[in-house]
Order: structure tokens, then C-alpha cells, then sequence
């Protein structure tokens, strides 16, 4: 029992690196872009800085499925802590653009790592509302750290913008409790299923394959909003005549926060709803939150908007991987939902595309948040016709 209590305790602790990369750096951008020389140039170069970790998790977490499958779960996540925390700590000294691109390269990579082997140590319990449970609690942990992240990294580059790259130090104190946690799958085992024809490819080539490629694709759509409202939102409370960085920053924290309740609450939501149908519930969310934010007219009905949001924000990722863990052999379990985090990750960058493109057909945000509560409303009815199809699927892989 104490052992049991300690693994989860490592595995919470271990979703709480997910928004570390973005969270952490993020109140320095401004410094950093000054440093890398102002103006447009700088701000780009800021901004490819930030995102970059975003690319080495994309590119990685398949891999790192692979990895955590072949060599054992809590290898790989010890692993990857020990990458992030080198990673993620040299910023304060490295000082060549090129070279920090790399690290923040790396850091991606060692997210890669530890969202997937955590998910999928939640995945391998049996129990399906256990593993909603853990997998939400650890989904709300990651929310709660982002917020502290956003606070402490602030305070430190307010007073030199490396500072705040020392955060990355915290996860230290994971390496030996994860050390005395290691498990492995054998090897073996692994080579002898797939040699006998029964492997991964094989599995895939039957009724799998559309439900992965159905999760996969919705918690790619599902980023893509959630990241939309971090890059429209300052725009709309400009058009509001509320462009306070203070008050911005205290709606968007309002979405953050009901997220980590909604995390925190998804057994009792999936005790009620099945899994795809809380993807239906979450755009509707969505669809209401940004259809509210485009009509407001006061700072309260951004806040409304916001705390709608974020209650979607803090169900897909979570209820995915459970699905996902459900229907998958443990066998495989880990590169399944490496390729979920490539998905999902996958959103952030298709998110910038989207609002390019509708900026350049609407030049008011107010309409933007239209479009997007819009298609959210139309994604959530077609998710809603297709329930029984994908019910009959799910029959077929027995979850």
C-alpha cells in the first residue's frame, strides 16, 4: 500500500513537468526577446524559443512509446527526468541562440518522455474508473503547476530573465524515489508476441485502428481550441478596453483553475458519460465558451466565458489517454499514447495556422471567437450522430 502510494505520488509529480517548458519561460519572453536583439527579429526568435520544445515532443513521443514498451516504463520516465532537468537548467548558462534552440530541443524530448511513460504507468491499472480518476487527478496536478510555474517564473526574471530557467532544478528531488520504483517488462516477451504475427502492426490492421485514429485526431482538435483561447483571448480583451497584462493574465488563470476541477472530476463525469461522449460534452463546452466571450461586453462575461472553457479544457486530454489505455494490450500501451502526445501537441502549432488564416479573413477577434464557438457547436453534433458507430467498435475491441 505505502509502495503504491509513493508510485502514484512520483507519477503526479512527473504530470506536473508536462507545462513546465512554456509555463516556466514565459513571463521572461519579453527580456528574452530584448536580448536576442528587439524588435520584430527578436520577437521571432523569442517566439520559435518557446515553442521548440513543442517540436522535440512532437517528434519524440512515438519514440519514446517505442522505449518505454521495449526497456520498461519507469526506465524510461527516470530517463527523462534526468534530460529534463540538464536540459532545462543549462538555459541559465548557455548564451548562443543555436545552442539554446538545442536544449530547449532536448527539453521537448524528455516531455516526450515523461508524459507518456506516466500515462501510461495510470493506463496499466485495470479498473477503468480507477484509471479515469488517476489520470484526471494527475491532468488537474499538471494545471495547478502551471500556475505556480507562471508565478515563480515571474518573480525570478523580474529579477534577470535567466533566473527563472533554475526552476528545472525541482525535479531532482523525483530521481531517487524513481530509481527505487523501477519496473521493467521484459524484453522477450515483447519480441516473442510480435514474432509469432499477434504484434503491433497486426493489431492495428483491425477494428483499433479507426478508434485510435478517432482519439488521436479529437485530441489533436482539442488543443487546437484550448490553444486557441491563449492566443485570441488578449486580443478580444483589447477590443474590451480591458488590455491590463494583470487583468489578461487573471482570466486566463480563471480557465486554468476550473480546468484543474473539471481534471480532478472526470470519473464522476465518466461514470455518467462514455468516453467519446465526453468529447461531444467538451466542445459543447468550448462552443459556449467562446460563443460567450464574443458577446461580452463587461469583464464578468469574459470571466463566464473563461471558467466554460476551461471546465472543456480539463476533460479531453485526460479522458483520451484513459480510453486509449483502455482498449490498447499493455504490450503496446506506451507507443499508442506517445502517438496521442504527438497528436495533441500537433494541435498547438495547426492552432497558430487557424488564427492566421482567420485574421486574414475577419480583422476582429470578436468574429474569430464566433468561427471558433461555431465549428466547436458543429464538431460536438457530428461527434454526437456518431456515438452508436463508435459504441459498436468499441464492442469489438471488448472495452
Amino acid at each position: 500500500m505505502r509502495r503504491d502510494l509513493v508510485a502514484t505520488a512520483l507519477l503526479m509529480g512527473a504530470g506536473m513537468l508536462t507545462v513546465a517548458p512554456g509555463a516556466i519561460v514565459a513571463p521572461s519572453l519579453l527580456e528574452l526577446a530584448e536580448y536576442l536583439g528587439g524588435g520584430v527579429a527578436g520577437a521571432s526568435a523569442a517566439n520559435l524559443f518557446l515553442v521548440m520544445p513543442s517540436v522535440g515532443l512532437v517528434v519524440a513521443a512515438p519514440v519514446a512509446g517505442w522505449l518505454a514498451d521495449r526497456f520498461g516504463r519507469w526506465h524510461t520516465l527516470l530517463g527523462s527526468v534526468v534530460l529534463l532537468v540538464l536540459s532545462g537548467v543549462s538555459g541559465y548558462w548557455t548564451t548562443q541562440y543555436p545552442l539554446m534552440l538545442m536544449e530547449r530541443f532536448a527539453l521537448g524530448c524528455s516531455i516526450a518522455g515523461t508524459a507518456t511513460s506516466s500515462a501510461s504507468l495510470l493506463g496499466a491499472l485495470p479498473e477503468e474508473a480507477r484509471r479515469q480518476s488517476l489520470l484526471g487527478k494527475q491532468s488537474a496536478f499538471t494545471n495547478v503547476a502551471g500556475l505556480a510555474y507562471l508565478f515563480l517564473g515571474g518573480q525570478l526574471a523580474a529579477m534577470h530573465w535567466q533566473l527563472s530557467f533554475l526552476i528545472y532544478l525541482w525535479p531532482v528531488v523525483l530521481v531517487p524515489f524513481l530509481a527505487v520504483n523501477l519496473r521493467t517488462e521484459p524484453p522477450a516477451q515483447v519480441s516473442k508476441i510480435e514474432g509469432s504475427g499477434q504484434g503491433f502492426v497486426v493489431w492495428l490492421r483491425g477494428p483499433a485502428m479507426p478508434v485510435l485514429l478517432l482519439t488521436w485526431g479529437l485530441g489533436c482538435l482539442t488543443m487546437i481550441f484550448i490553444y486557441s483561447l491563449v492566443t485570441v483571448h488578449p486580443y478580444r480583451m483589447q477590443e474590451l478596453g480591458l488590455d491590463d497584462p494583470r487583468i489578461v493574465s487573471l482570466t486566463i488563470m480563471m480557465a486554468a483553475a476550473s480546468s484543474a476541477v473539471a481534471s480532478w472530476n472526470l470519473r464522476r463525469v465518466g461514470r455518467y458519460l462514455g468516453p467519446y461522449a465526453v468529447f461531444a460534452l467538451t466542445f459543447l463546452l468550448f462552443a459556449a465558451g467562446f460563443l460567450i466571450v464574443a458577446v461580452a461586453t463587461e469583464l464578468w462575461h469574459v470571466v463566464l466565458g473563461n471558467l466554460v472553457l476551461g471546465i472543456g479544457m480539463g476533460l479531453p486530454v485526460p479522458n483520451g489517454a484513459a480510453w486509449l489505455s483502455g482498449l490498447t494490450p499493455g504490450l503496446w500501451r506506451s507507443r499508442v499514447l506517445g502517438v496521442f502526445n504527438t497528436f495533441v501537441f500537433m494541435g498547438q502549432f495547426l492552432s497558430l495556422w487557424l488564427i492566421r488564416v482567420s485574421d486574414a479573413f475577419s480583422p476582429h477577434i470578436y468574429h474569430v471567437n464566433w468561427g471558433l464557438g461555431l465549428a466547436c457547436l458543429g464538431i460536438a453534433c457530428l461527434i454526437a450522430a456518431t456515438v452508436p458507430y463508435v459504441h459498436r467498435l468499441s464492442s469489438r475491441l471488448g472495452t
